[in-house]
């Protein structure tokens, strides 16, 4: 049984370490899927269509994930990547959506 809310939960980007120029990181943006037959749907800044995927947690409850793997450049410095996750409710009539921004800082 699954249950919509008033207010879906906001993604979470995820940033390595520190940023420096001409290396390689991967970004992964993640939300929670309460109701796994009906995740949430991630899109971002960072690229078009970006393939999710689901993964089982330790506590049988399940994410959402989507992962592109960047090689900075002085242009990513100061750069804002906004993940949205879009939850179906109402049994996928509507659609509630939550965001998130970062802002990469590259040295």
């Amino acid at each position: 049984m699954c249950k919509s809310t008033d207010s879906p939960p906001s993604p979470t980007i995820e940033i390595p370490g520190d940023l420096k120029e001409a290396e390689s990181v991967t970004v992964t943006c993640s939300a929670p899927a309460p109701c796994p037959h009906s995740p949430p749907k991630l899109t971002w800044t960072l690229q078009q269509n970006p393939p999710n995927t689901m993964e089982e947690n330790p506590d049988r409850t399940f994410t959402t994930k989507i992962q592109k793997t960047l090689t900075l450049t002085d242009q990513h410095d100061g750069f804002n990547i906004t993940c949205s996750a879009s939850y179906p409710v109402n049994e996928g009539k509507d659609v509630k959506t939550a965001e998130e921004t970062k802002t990469l800082h590259v040295s």
